[in-house]
């Protein structure tokens, strides 16, 4: 691999979704293919605006187009996505505990806090509330989850959409 660490690794600040309509449709217009402004918008909501999956979405979704973007061809360009990404998925969950696991499934459906509370451990076992702590922990050190001013949430929203899907 000859240009395996031969630059510098720059990382892209968020780029907002008006700003990648544009750039994405022009990109479609020069190989000849057609995306609307709502399915631009689209494949930016999808992926939470991460740039890298913004672009690799997009390129999904062209790889499937004839000339224009469809429902059809959307969807089968996500699917495409959470297949590509599902190796590195499934390795970071293989070591997870089933508490681990279930806090993940608490965030995917939605709780971002009071992880003691009685409707969560019954819905989501999860142990004591110092397990519940090093469950935390354990899941930021991995870089799975992080803690918001708002909560707890997943670090990754295609590994949201993706354990979902497969969990």
């Amino acid at each position: 691999m000859p240009f395996y660490q031969f630059g510098e690794m720059i990382y892209l600040d968020y780029i907002a979704t008006e700003d990648w309509i544009p750039f994405i449709q022009s990109r479609f217009e020069k190989h000849g293919k057609h995306i609307s402004e709502k399915y631009a918008q689209m494949i930016c909501e999808y992926v939470g605006n991460y740039s890298s999956y913004v672009q690799q979405l997009a390129w999904n979704v062209m790889a499937e187009t004839e000339k224009e973007v469809t429902q059809k061809t959307f969807d089968n360009a996500t699917d495409a996505l959470l297949a590509q990404c599902s190796g590195l998925f499934v390795q970071q969950t293989q070591g997870l505990t089933s508490y681990q696991m279930n806090f993940i499934r608490a965030l995917c459906n939605g709780f971002h806090d009071n992880f003691s509370s009685k409707t969560v451990s019954e819905m989501y076992p999860l142990g004591t509330k110092s397990n519940i702590s090093r469950i935390k922990n354990s899941l930021i050190e991995k870089e799975l989850i992080e803690e918001r001013k708002d909560g707890i949430y997943l670090s990754d929203i295609v590994f949201e959409r993706w354990f979902k899907k497969e969990i």
